[in-house]
């Protein structure tokens, strides 16, 4: 399931392709947020494997295991259930977080999200 920190999307299939890639790189439940800021804030294509893997070194990974992750079947099946997870909860383009059910879309909405997760946690 798509969550605070996993990008989910049913628009546009390289951008969770490569996040699946760093996560099975690192090894990580989450992709680094490099990739989000250089995505979202820069407008690095998410279709460029050499942007990409630059983004996963600067991120800490190695680049070869990056680019192996990028071609491992298992990168393609986290692609379709990211995706499948996606268009189950509603999910209609990025950046979009899932936090206890409920769907942010937009930049704009961060500060709403900032807030539940703020809420979150006071109640742990």
């Amino acid at each position: 399931m798509p969550s605070a920190g996993r990008p989910a999307t049913g628009c546009r299939t390289a951008s969770p392709r490569r996040s699946a890639s760093i996560r099975a790189a690192s090894r990580s439940p989450r992709p680094r947020p490099p990739g989000f800021e250089a995505l979202f804030a820069h407008g690095t294509s998410p279709l460029d494997d050499d942007a990409c893997a630059r983004l996963a070194v600067q991120a800490g990974l190695a680049e070869k295991a990056f680019r192996i992750a990028l071609e491992q079947p298992a990168t393609a099946a986290a692609l379709r259930a990211t995706i499948e997870d996606a268009a189950r909860l509603g999910v209609f383009g990025v950046p979009t977080f899932v936090l206890n059910g409920e769907l942010y879309f937009g930049n704009d909405r961060l500060v709403l999200l900032r807030h539940a997760l703020l809420q979150t946690r006071a109640s742990e």
